[in-house]
Parts: C-alpha cells; structure tokens; sequence
C-alpha cells in the first residue's frame, strides 16, 4: 500500500468511526445588515447548533459565545498568513490574543483554529502555497508553547478542487498534481498529533497486551489493517493456534498475508462475530 492510500486511508477510518455529536454553522462578518452577535448565539442554542466556524476573530462574536458551551472554529484569513508563517512570535501573540485569552478570561469553547480559508482554490494562482504550511507550523508550535494544543486542533479549510481525478470517477481520485506532495506533506504533520488508537482489544473475551506503545488502525479499499505491537500480535497469534485443532490449517497461498487460517468448515460472517471486538469495526 503506498503513502498516498495509507494517508486517506487513516482519514477515511477517523471520519467513519467518529460519532456525529452536533450540528455546525458558518458564521461570516461580511454581511450588509449584520445581527447583533448576542441574537446569532440565541438563534444558534435554540436550534440546537453546537459547532461554529468563524472565518476571522472578532471580539463582539467571541464575547457573545462566552459560556455558550458552543464549540468554536476560528479562522485565520488568508492575507495574515504569510506575516504569522515568517515569524514564530506573531504566531505565539495572535493565539494568546486570540485563542489563549478567549478561553481563559471568558471561558469560549474555542476547539479549533482554522490556518486559512480554503487557500489552495485554483483562482488564487498558488498566491499561499508557500506560506501556509510554515503558518500551520507556527501555529500549531503556539499552542504547544500555551499549553493548549491537546484542546485546541490546527487544521486548514479546502476546497473540494484539491482534488482532481484521472479517470473521472472517484476511485481515480488524487490531490492535484501542481499541490500533491504539499497536500501529503499537511496531512503527514496532522498525524503526528492526530491519530487513532485503540485502547482495548480482545480475542472473543480474553484481553490482549497492547504493551506500551499505541496500535493504529487504517482503514483502505474495504478492508482494515490493524497495526500492532509485537507482543499483541504474537500473543493474537498463539491464540489462534490454540484453537487450530478445532479444523483450521494454515493457508499460504496468499503471499500478501503475513499468515492466514482457513477453515473446512462454515466460518461466521464478520457481522455477526463483530461484538467480540471492543476495537471500532469497519465494513
């Protein structure tokens, strides 16, 4: 499997695993007849819209969402990216002007900064290919430096044309050539932060040693990839060795499968087996 559908793969496994919790909206500023911020957070609560999206930092909006429990999407417009991707202290004075002070002195549930508004887009002629990566970094180093990067995530809005297709239909999909390795080298420094993990696993109900060290699961073409620790998998492996007399051989015609166990007897579909993992279960 190479990079490229390790990369999706992993994003494909987040977002189907993840558990819809609410609602989002965008709130934009430019408008012509603009509610008072207060009026936007009440029609928000009730309809029962949890998440928002703020395309800039504005401090009526961010005062009215005090105490609102409403998580908040900040965003960094695009013509301030370049100044923060040059300079590591404006990147520290804009999160502790922006995000630190925010969620300490008025308690606004700020859970994410946005690093540009959809900067790739074809028609900006590649104007913030070279600034928003660096923007990212420095960002995503401010909120380490404030102790704040395990609540708040850096992530950058796109458009759906940093995607093009060589066959025009989706399987063919890939990031557009003139912004590929760009695109892979974003997604790469996200999974150093972000990933999944399992916390428990189990063989029908006997409990697997995970060790110290963290499994991540990834998700490609159908199947699921577990990758784990040595120990779990030699421990998983003796396991099904105790319970080969029961009719299972050991199948070798798959060189792909570091080992596989057939069986000639009638081997239960994975739905129904599925309640004996206590790891997430993709079909």
């Amino acid at each position: 499997m190479d990079l490229l559908s390790r990369v999706i793969g992993l994003l494909g496994l987040l977002s189907m695993v993840s558990v819809v919790s609410g609602i989002g909206a965008n709130w934009g500023t430019q408008t012509t007849h603009p509610l008072p911020p207060e009026t936007i957070v009440k029609l928000l609560r009730e309809n029962g819209i949890q998440k928002v999206k703020l395309f800039d930092v504005d401090y009526g909006t961010l005062n009215a969402l005090a105490k609102s429990g409403i998580e908040v999407m900040v965003g960094i417009p695009n013509d301030m990216l370049s100044s923060l991707a040059n300079s590591v202290k404006a990147s520290e004075r804009w999160v502790s002007k922006n995000v630190s002070t925010h969620i300490t002195s008025n308690n606004v549930n700020i859970r994410y900064v946005a690093v540009g508004n959809e900067p790739f887009l074809e028609t900006y002629n590649g104007s913030y290919l070279r600034t928003t990566y660096p923007a990212l970094q420095n960002i995503q180093s401010a909120l380490i430096k404030a102790g704040l990067s395990n609540q708040v995530k850096v992530t950058v809005s796109h458009n759906a044309d940093v995607y093009e297709s060589s066959t025009g239909l989706p399987s063919g999909g890939d990031f557009r050539t003139d912004i590929h390795d760009l695109m892979l080298t974003i997604v790469i420094h996200s999974l150093e932060f972000y990933h999944t993990e399992i916390v428990k696993l189990n063989y029908e109900r006997t409990p697997l040693s995970l060790g110290s060290r963290k499994g991540k699961i990834v998700f490609d073409s159908g199947s699921s990839y577990t990758y784990l620790p040595k120990e779990t998998y030699t421990q998983l492996i003796a396991y099904v060795e105790q319970v080969s007399e029961a009719g299972l051989y050991q199948d070798t015609s798959d060189e792909t499968l570091p080992i596989c166990w057939r069986g000639g007897f009638p081997i239960s579909c994975r739905i129904f087996i599925k309640h004996f993992y206590s790891m997430p279960y993709v079909d």
